[in-house]
């Protein structure tokens, strides 16, 4: 009676599985909203000017450990907008500066970048570094 009991339960779960995997999954409708385009240095007509960087980013306690320079490298979108949109590690520090240099890239000030007489967003890498005093 209890093995026909764990064979009636394991079909019942295979079968629900099985009719689920079998309905098509519904495809998003498109946004109204068509996401903007961002260009690289070389693609605008006049590149973002950075106007104020807020403060450099501060190692913690785990990065004194290391006696070789960390370094940290984002890639960032300065968004038409004005405002940073998007920040992307692009190369570790190994230790906590990797967070403190996100926050920092976050609040970089800037004029955004022009493309024929248009505000338009644009990458830029950018590099921060610390060396053990």
């Amino acid at each position: 009676m209890r093995i026909r009991f764990i064979w009636l339960v394991l079909l019942l779960f295979l079968s629900s599985h099985a009719t689920q995997a079998q309905q098509p999954t519904p495809t998003p409708s498109p946004s109204p909203k068509v996401q903007d385009r961002i260009y690289t240095a070389k693609e605008v007509d006049v590149k973002a000017k950075i106007k104020q960087t807020t403060d450099a980013p501060q190692p913690g306690r785990d990065c004194f450990e290391f006696d070789y320079p960390r370094v940290v490298v984002l890639k960032v979108v300065l968004h038409k907008s004005g405002i940073v949109s998007d920040v992307t590690l692009i190369k570790k520090s190994g230790c906590s500066y990797d967070k403190d240099a996100i926050r920092v890239a976050r609040k970089i000030k800037f004029e955004p970048a022009k493309k024929d007489g248009q505000d338009v967003s644009q990458y830029l890498t950018v590099q921060y570094a610390y060396e053990k005093p």
